[in-house]
């Protein structure tokens, strides 16, 4: 005489709370019975009568199920042996809502005409993956230009066009389509004039001995690039040490005695152009 051990259904989920968007991964396991296992697994809402299959009876023992709403669902799991035997066991699933949230930045709140701004799309929750667009206008107008359209890329640069107050827009969306949008205000302020603030080290030295030229400047737009050049003050003909470049320190050794001239340009990216001169007495 064959004793067998009742069939016992051992499934299990993953998990019994989840966020709309996650998956729920369901196990079939069993014991007892007779011979080989198949399982099935079927689910719904709570609230409704008619299932869905995920499964139908396959000796497969892992499905998936990604919940479309945030409700509580029921996951039945079906074991069937090879006697025909079936044995039920139901989950109950909670999936709570999981708003899309607009994270996004802006790299600063207040910017001299001519720079840039650095926008950084940023979003949590939803249902990944997201997309993101950027848009910028005049506090007083109402019309908005478009920096970019829906795309995976997450930051753009906008520079404005006058000074004022502006507004910036970032769009973020999720892969439902869902948008969640959020707004800067950035204050745009008119740059001063630009100042030539370069020094030298001396302007007296022995012959033979190097003094050192540092370009500095203030206002008008950055970047600047610097030039530097000199002569003898009997001369009309410069000499250029360097041509405008980021580089802001030379060093500069004169061939001969006398009251030498140095000139430093200050170049902004705008290209406006100040000058300034110093005398050296090289002995």
């Amino acid at each position: 005489m064959t004793v067998t051990t009742p069939l016992t259904n051992n499934s299990t989920v993953s998990a019994t709370s989840i966020k709309l968007g996650s998956t729920i991964t369901v196990k079939g396991a069993a014991k007892g019975g007779s011979g080989y296992y198949n399982f099935a697994v079927l689910y719904k809402k709570s609230a409704d009568s008619s299932w869905t299959t995920a499964q139908a009876y396959k000796s497969n023992t892992t499905v998936s199920i990604k919940p479309a709403k945030a409700t509580t669902y029921d996951v039945c799991v079906k074991v069937k042996d090879s006697n025909g035997t079936i044995v039920k066991k139901t989950f109950t699933v909670k999936v709570t809502s999981n708003a899309l949230t607009n994270d996004s930045t802006v790299s600063a709140t207040t910017v001299a005409l001519g720079n840039a701004i650095t926008v950084k799309g940023v979003a949590s929750g939803g249902t990944s993956p997201y997309k993101y667009a950027f848009f910028y206008k005049a506090s007083s107008s109402d019309t908005w230009t478009t920096k970019q359209d829906f795309s995976t890329t997450a930051s753009v640069s906008i520079k404005f066009a006058g000074a004022g107050t502006k507004d910036v827009c970032v769009k973020v969306k999720d892969s439902t389509g869902t948008v969640v949008k959020k707004y800067f205000t950035v204050k745009v302020t008119a740059n001063t004039a630009l100042t030539n603030n370069s020094t030298v080290s001396a302007t007296s030295v022995t012959l033979g001995n190097a003094i050192t030229v540092k370009g500095a400047a203030s206002g008008g737009t950055s970047p600047y690039k610097y030039a530097f050049f000199y002569k003898a003050s009997s001369s009309d003909t410069w000499t250029t040490k360097q041509n405008f470049s980021t580089t802001t320190s030379t060093s500069i050794k004169f061939s001969g005695k006398g009251t030498k001239n140095i000139c430093v340009k200050v170049k902004d990216n705008t290209g406006t152009i100040v000058k300034k001169y110093f005398n050296v007495t090289v002995k």
